[in-house]
């Protein structure tokens, strides 16, 4: 906290009595998402004069897709509530000015959150809010090292998102630990240095065939192919099924035999998924 506090301290000292549009905008919020809200800042995350086509083409100031925000920049002299002349000769403020531009934005790239700005005040609306008769939030500039907590949003989507695949990855690592856990009971020596490398193996190559399920390698039409394939399986064969497919899985492209998973013949999409794990799957996994 008391580093973030240096930086937005040390922010306001470099940006307290600059603001010209064209000149600083891109400087100002460079130094704010990367320097104080510690975001990533690339040409993927944060794209400046972004094009978007109104009848005529026109720029979003700063739109950030990770975090769905438009932010629309104005200079430190333009008052942010009031309308002024559009190229088409439509009278529009900031937020309406960037309201417009959302609504020509793709369903999937649509902003959750606008903000206009002119150095000294920040305004902020939640597009997920009904906006009638509610004033934006506002934060004066100076205001920042006690509020920057309400400008995190303009970083935290992305976060989110990581956060989310951290928790999953969780959650998949304890399922395999039980399944490890489930699986050495049943060998007579599970302590014997060929038994564990073997249970490893098993335990990586299932794994990896539930992150290729998931991520539409088999097949993009069916997400669930692998696990059919399993629970389609009685238990006392499952060691066998488990064994044909790895075995097709090892075979060169041009030799490989298709028939023992006829039952799915989705499993055609293994030729493709084969290529990326040929040095994952070279030998079986059981004995």
């Amino acid at each position: 906290m008391a580093t973030k506090n240096k930086d937005v301290v040390e922010f306001l000292k470099r940006w307290i009595d600059k603001g010209d549009e064209k000149q600083h905008s891109q400087l100002f919020w460079t130094d704010l998402l990367s320097n104080v809200l510690h975001s990533t800042v690339n040409n993927e995350t944060v794209k400046f004069e972004y094009r978007v086509q109104l009848g005529h083409q026109s720029y979003i100031d700063v739109y950030l897709p990770d975090s769905r925000v438009i932010i629309e920049q104005k200079g430190s002299d333009i008052d942010l509530f009031k309308a002024a002349k559009q190229s088409d000769g439509t009278e529009l403020t900031p937020f309406e000015q960037a309201k417009r531009y959302n609504v020509e934005l793709p369903f999937s790239q649509k902003a959750r959150w606008i903000v206009t700005c002119n150095f000294k005040t920040f305004l902020i609306y939640d597009m997920d809010q009904d906006l009638k008769g509610k004033d934006p939030v506002r934060i004066k500039l100076e205001e920042l090292p006690e509020r920057l907590n309400e400008l995190q949003f303009l970083a935290s989507f992305k976060n989110d998102k990581i956060i989310v695949e951290q928790e999953l990855s969780i959650k998949a690592g304890t399922l395999i630990g039980k399944l490890y856990d489930g699986l050495i009971k049943q060998y007579k020596d599970p302590k014997a240095d060929n038994i564990l490398k073997s249970l490893n193996k098993l335990c990586v190559r299932l794994v990896f065939c539930l992150y290729a399920e998931d991520a539409g390698l088999f097949d993009r039409k069916d997400c669930h192919i692998f696990g059919n394939y399993i629970k389609n399986k009685e238990t006392k064969y499952l060691r066998k099924a488990l064994i044909d497919l790895f075995e097709v899985l090892n075979q060169k492209e041009d030799e490989r035999c298709f028939c023992v998973l006829r039952e799915s013949v989705y499993f055609y999409f293994l030729f493709v998924f084969s290529l990326i794990c040929t040095n994952l799957v070279r030998s079986y996994v059981l004995s």
